[in-house]
């Protein structure tokens, strides 16, 4: 038996939510989203899990130490969100789960999520081809949830041979559960944090969620990179910010 503790912070009250799941994957795609639909949406947070599967990033156990002395063990965090047309579980990874255990991780993430009654899942992804960087694709095992996302012009073809690590997983997982699944991947120009592609993929989000996201933030973002004050160290990929309690 696995270790995996979920700690409930404030309960709210959500019909037919919308899950939109972020890791820290190529581009940072899934975790710059879902941080700024945070920072926009202003959800509650309702949940924190913690698992033995959750490493820190050079696959040791143990606890982060953030710049300001604060201790964090890796975690899950799960919010929820009441909106007016759609309600949203927003879930954050702070780091990838372990090869061996990412599919129990999973398993673990959507039986506490499965009593929402989920209408359907987006699992957030990036792939780095510099040709065409920018590019959202949209993948669904729902052919109309594929359609909507290529309403909002996400192009709706093949653009990888497989999704990897644990998006990939969770995709797998949510499907033999019978969910309606819809797999975003934002093109990168490299491993890198990529703040373009992560604004075109709030965009379908926005628009196929109908959300009102205001982008300055990450278009500031985006001004300062192409002004070379941006990320230009790998060892970024891995910093977790401190997030409020």
């Amino acid at each position: 038996m696995t270790w995996f503790k979920v700690v409930e912070r404030e309960k709210v009250e959500l019909k037919d939510p919308v899950i939109i799941v972020g890791l820290p994957n190529i581009g940072l795609i899934g975790t710059q989203v879902v941080e700024y639909l945070i920072s926009q949406l202003k959800p509650v947070k309702m949940l924190e899990m913690y698992s033995e599967h959750l490493l820190l990033p050079n696959n040791a156990t143990g606890i982060l130490v953030q710049k300001d002395g604060t201790l964090n063990l890796p975690r899950i965090t799960v919010y929820g969100y009441k909106g007016e047309k759609e309600d949203i579980i927003l879930v954050l990874f702070d780091f990838q789960p372990s090869p061996l255990g990412v599919y129990r991780v999973m398993e673990d993430l959507l039986d506490c999520l499965s009593k929402y009654n989920p209408k359907f899942l987006i699992a957030l992804s990036g792939y780095a081809n510099p040709d065409k960087a920018g590019e959202i694709y949209a993948m669904s095992n729902n052919p109309e949830l594929l359609k909507r996302a290529v309403e909002q012009k996400a192009k709706g073809e093949k653009i990888v041979e497989e999704i990897i690590g644990g998006a990939g997983v969770l995709i797998s997982v949510a499907i033999l559960r019978g969910m309606d699944v819809l797999s975003l991947t934002a093109v990168t120009e490299n491993v890198f944090k990529d703040f373009v592609a992560a604004r075109e993929m709030l965009e379908v989000i926005s628009g196929l969620l109908e959300l009102e996201i205001d982008y300055s933030d990450i278009e500031r973002e985006i001004e300062e990179y192409e002004r070379g004050i941006g990320i230009r160290d790998i060892r970024e990929i891995f910093e977790v910010e401190p997030r409020e309690e």
